[in-house]
């Protein structure tokens, strides 16, 4: 498996600004792009879990490598654009465990 390391590597490598911070519970990890800045949230709760820090790390890093445009669930949603959503949170999933297998 690859190590932690190596993920921060990818992230200093593609100026990514990765913080901690107080998400929801349902909301392990957050990806966007925000003016001009490549932004990953981590949710604080896992921060001493290296094994599921290290696993949604890699799966919003996916999210930088796969996916363009706004991807955030909306309450009401269209059930077209629920699966563009899906499919978009697979690809980046499928770039994680490529990555870290």
């Amino acid at each position: 498996m690859v190590e932690t390391e190596k993920l921060e590597i990818i992230i200093e490598k593609c100026h990514i600004i990765k913080k901690f911070a107080p998400l929801p519970d349902s909301v392990l990890g957050y990806y966007t792009y925000e003016n001009g800045y490549y932004i990953i949230l981590i949710n604080q709760c896992i921060k001493n879990n290296e094994v599921l820090y290290r696993t949604v790390l890699a799966e919003e890093i996916g999210h930088y490598r796969t996916t363009i445009g706004d991807i955030t669930p909306r309450r009401y949603m269209c059930y077209k654009d629920r699966l563009e959503i899906d499919k978009k949170e697979l690809a980046a999933l499928n770039w994680a465990k490529d990555f870290l297998i």
